[in-house]
C-alpha cells in the first residue's frame, strides 16, 4: 500500500508540474494554511547572493505534499513531503493550534550540539503588525571552538524570536490574496577571551563572533505558504575593546515562490 501511495503522489506531482491549472478553494472561509491530506504546492526555488539577488543557475522545482496526519513530538502533526525535481528530498512537520502554526526545527536548523527536535511557533494569525514573541533561548558554557589553530572553550548564546512583519496583498497568477508575512530571527553570539600574540598592549581581549539570520514565511488566505525566504547572512568577528582585527564570512540565502497548487479545504475542520 505504501508503494501505491508513493506512486500516486509522484503521478500527482508530474501532472501538477506540467499544467498551468490551479484548483481554487472556496472563498467563503479563510484558512491561511489549509493542511488537508493531498493538498500540495509547487514552488520555483533558487539561491540568493549576499545582496539578495537571484543566483542564476541555482533554479530548481520544489513540491510539497501533505502526506499524512500523525502524532509527532507531542503534537498532532501534518507530515509534509518535499520533492525536488520529482525526487523525495525532505520531510517537514507542521502543527496547527487555533490561529497558531508550529514547525519542527532540528539540528539542521539549530546550531546546538545534540539539539533535539522542537516545535517552534513560526506564525500566529491573531497577531497585529510588528508583534513579537520569544521562541527559544540557550546558553552553552565551555563550548569548544577552533580559533587560530587552537581549540578554545567559549560561551555560546543563541536566541530565536518570532514577529509578524506585515499584512499585505500577495499577487499570484494575476489575482490578489490577503497575506501575512512572518519573520523568525535567529541571533547567535559566541564569545571568549584571547591573547593575540602580536598585541603586547593587553593580556587578553574579548572576541565576539556574531551571526544574525532572518527567515521569512508568507501565508496567503486559502492558499497557505506562498513564499519561503531565508535571507543571506554574514558571520563577523570583532574584539572588545575594539582593535584592527576583523574577520567575516558570507553565506547565500534561498527563496521559494509558489507557482502552482491544489487546495481542498475541509469546511468541517475547526
Amino acid at each position: 500500500m505504501k508503494i501505491i501511495k508513493y506512486i500516486t503522489l509522484l503521478l500527482n506531482l508530474f501532472f501538477l508540474t506540467n499544467c498551468d491549472d490551479n484548483t481554487s478553494p472556496p472563498q467563503d472561509t479563510i484558512n491561511y494554511y489549509p493542511l488537508n491530506n493531498g493538498n500540495y504546492w509547487v514552488y520555483d526555488s533558487y539561491d540568493l547572493d549576499i545582496n539578495n539577488k537571484k543566483i542564476i543557475g541555482t533554479e530548481r522545482r520544489d513540491s510539497i505534499i501533505v502526506n499524512d496526519i500523525i502524532e509527532y513530538e507531542g503534537k498532532s502533526a501534518y507530515q509534509l513531503q518535499v520533492f525536488r525535481n520529482n525526487i523525495l528530498f525532505d520531510t517537514l512537520y507542521f502543527s496547527q493550534e487555533s490561529s497558531k502554526v508550529y514547525m519542527i526545527f532540528d539540528e539542521n536548523e539549530i546550531d546546538v550540539p545534540g539539539f533535539n527536535k522542537k516545535w517552534f511557533l513560526i506564525a500566529d494569525f491573531s497577531k497585529i503588525n510588528d508583534t513579537e514573541w520569544h521562541i527559544y533561548d540557550t546558553i552553552l558554557e565551555n563550548y569548544p571552538f577552533n580559533f587560530r589553530d587552537s581549540t578554545l572553550f567559549t560561551t555560546y548564546h543563541q536566541t530565536l524570536n518570532g514577529k509578524l512583519e506585515s499584512t499585505e496583498n500577495y499577487q499570484l497568477n494575476n489575482k490578489s490574496y490577503k497575506s501575512m508575512l512572518f519573520q523568525v530571527r535567529y541571533d547567535k553570539r559566541l564569545y571568549f577571551m584571547y591573547k593575540f600574540p602580536d598585541d603586547v598592549s593587553v593580556k587578553e581581549l574579548e572576541v565576539n563572533r556574531i551571526t544574525k539570520r532572518l527567515l521569512h514565511f508568507t501565508f496567503a488566505e486559502n492558499l497557505g505558504l506562498v513564499q519561503i525566504k531565508y535571507d543571506p547572512y554574514e558571520t563577523s568577528f570583532s574584539t572588545n575593546p575594539s582593535t584592527s582585527f576583523t574577520l567575516s564570512a558570507e553565506f547565500n540565502g534561498r527563496q521559494s515562490d509558489l507557482i502552482y497548487y491544489r487546495i481542498i479545504i475541509n469546511e468541517n475542520k475547526d
